[in-house]
């Protein structure tokens, strides 16, 4: 009898039940029934692809991969326990079964996955920090960038009062074209994105490079610092008197 995994049954049953079918592992063939399926395990890392994979009772005899194969064993042990206070118990129950049988490293799981996941993690905290480096850049850059825009056209605000423009008029003129300018920036910005990212996928580990509540949340968050940019000066430029306006200018 012989147990596979989910892998093993994805790419050879297309995802059908297997129990009861028989398969044959190695020359010369020798035909085991399925009795279950089990999940998969991925051992050369928590971002690769997990393989095929068959199991046996460990007493069940095996040849046809030669009969030299070395069978080893892992015992996994829940427990909430640290590994100094229960290596002493679990000694002394594989004694009880076998006394002849070494027993190797006892690790806790977390540590297993910490160092999986160590290089992984590294550079997603170097990715971060670079990102939020250049968000802070950026949205400093536009801000001050919307800024001296309409700084720099107070004159003409000035002048558009003094003909009968109304504040709620210059301040619906500056959103309008400052949002044009923002979306414009925005859009490339996306699409710049979208085609440097794809560097990025060996970095990633289940989720996309091109995730859109990512690309949203940052065009929101630039969409805000260009309108606080705007809303500031222009609220100011509309509060003084246009005469001072253009004197000044």
């Amino acid at each position: 009898m012989v147990i596979v995994n989910e892998a093993a049954v994805r790419r050879f049953w297309s995802a059908a039940d297997p129990i009861g079918d028989r398969i044959s592992l190695g020359v010369p063939a020798r035909w085991m029934e399925i009795v279950g399926v089990v999940g998969d395990i991925r051992h050369e890392g928590l971002d690769a692809e997990a393989n095929p994979e068959a199991y046996m009772p460990y007493r069940q005899p095996f040849t046809a991969l030669g009969a030299g194969l070395v069978r080893g064993m892992t015992l996994i042990i829940r427990t909430s326990s640290d590994v100094a206070t229960i290596a002493p118990a679990v000694r002394t129950a594989v004694s009880k079964v076998d006394d002849q049988q070494p027993i190797g490293l006892m690790r806790m799981m977390d540590t297993l996955i910490g160092e999986s996941i160590a290089p992984r993690r590294l550079n997603f905290v170097l990715v971060t920090a670079f990102a939020v480096v250049a968000l802070v850049l950026t949205a400093t850059g536009l801000y001050g960038v919307m800024a001296y825009v309409v700084a720099q056209r107070t004159r003409e605000i000035g002048v558009r009062m003094a003909l009968g423009a109304t504040r709620q008029q210059v301040l619906a003129m500056m959103f309008r074209q400052a949002g044009t300018m923002t979306g414009v920036g925005i859009g490339f910005g996306v699409g710049g994105a979208l085609l440097l990212t794809r560097s990025m996928r060996s970095l990633l580990f289940g989720v996309s490079a091109a995730d859109p509540l990512v690309y949203l949340a940052v065009s929101a968050l630039l969409a805000a610092v260009a309108i606080v940019a705007v809303a500031v000066p222009s609220s100011r430029a509309t509060r003084i008197d246009p005469l001072l306006a253009l004197r000044n200018s």
